[in-house]
């Protein structure tokens, strides 16, 4: 069994996948197999993806029809052998060749469930990197509650898969899959993580670099589909209230997060979505997370007033990054 299985879904990313690749391999740590699925691309990117592997034998390619991102991550899982489990998307890329070597002596130092590291925004299109604010955490005198309250505090624990570590055994235990035809799937997956009360440990480096303003990926077209998905995920955790407070408090994050990418969406398509959100009002209580904690200091505003200068401080935040 190898140490760590790098997942790498795979679709129409023929320009970057060479530099995503090559940040894997040129690891200093050996120990990995990557396991390229390649989910139906309509470009070259799965003939890419069988040269890497005719040259390097811990490189499996899988292709499968296209099914989405959480279909070629399951499809992966299936069919990982590591200990523990990376998920790597094939337009981003890991900037520091040390990180798995880095990530050993973490996992051989702490016992933990979920290791997590730090990444840097890209915004190629105007060359800039900016790092996600990540330290490490002095949690072993806490409760794993605490500890988690702790991670929320700092803005630590985010709605993304490729940011952690996750032990295989831990995934198999508590069926760790992702929902398939769902968008925004890295939410429902760190909130199934969330309600099994993990242990957590923060890695204080940055591995990663997430690629912005890139066209072709899914974070750059938000429509109703999103807003539908992220609801009901809202939906179908608000009912465990109290039972997991780590959860309340992420899925309450989520909420002011839906409410901010609710104004890149016209009004007139989600009039419903945005009726239907005002019944979850009551999760701003829940305000481990900063941003969450200072949005219900507006609460009394009401909904419409506190999502519209949600989106008006976002478009702010987002002139000011790329000037």
């Amino acid at each position: 069994m190898c140490r760590f299985s790098v997942i790498i879904p795979v679709y129409n990313t023929e320009k970057y996948i060479d530099e995503c690749l090559q940040s894997v391999q040129k690891q200093t740590f050996q120990n990995f197999e990557i396991i390229l699925v390649d989910d139906g691309s309509k470009d070259n990117s799965g003939v890419i993806c069988n040269k890497y592997s005719e040259n390097d034998k811990r490189i499996h390619v899988l292709h499968k029809n296209n099914g989405g991102l959480s279909s070629a991550r399951n499809f992966g899982l299936d069919r990982a052998a590591g200990e523990y489990v990376l998920f790597l998307d094939s337009d981003d890329y890991w900037c520091d060749k040390e990180m798995l070597t880095t990530i050993d002596q973490y996992i051989n130092c702490y016992e933990a469930d979920v290791f997590i590291f730090g990444f840097k925004k890209f915004y190629q299109n105007d060359g800039i990197y900016k790092e996600i604010k990540i330290h490490d955490c002095n949690e072993a005198a806490l409760s794993r509650t605490e500890a988690i309250r702790l991670l929320m505090e700092e803005n630590l624990f985010v709605a993304c898969a490729w940011d952690k570590v996750i032990r295989r055994s831990f995934i198999d235990d508590n069926q760790l899959c992702f929902v398939e035809k769902q968008l925004s799937e890295d939410i429902e997956w760190c909130a199934r993580i969330l309600s099994t009360e993990p242990r957590i440990k923060v890695i204080p480096n940055y591995f990663y670099v997430y690629r912005q303003q890139n066209s072709a990926s899914i974070t750059a077209n938000v429509g109703r589909k999103n807003l539908e998905d992220i609801l009901e995920v809202i939906k179908k955790y608000v009912q465990f209230k109290d039972d997991c407070l780590p959860l309340m408090h992420f899925i309450s994050n989520q909420y002011v997060i839906w409410m901010v990418t609710s104004n890149y969406v016209r009004k007139g398509e989600i009039e419903d979505l945005l009726h239907a959100a005002q019944n979850y009002w009551g999760l701003l209580d829940y305000n481990w997370y900063p941003y969450v904690r200072k949005v219900s200091d507006l609460k009394l505003l009401g909904f419409g007033a506190v999502r519209y200068l949600l989106g008006l401080y976002r478009r702010f935040k987002l002139r000011k990054v790329v000037r």
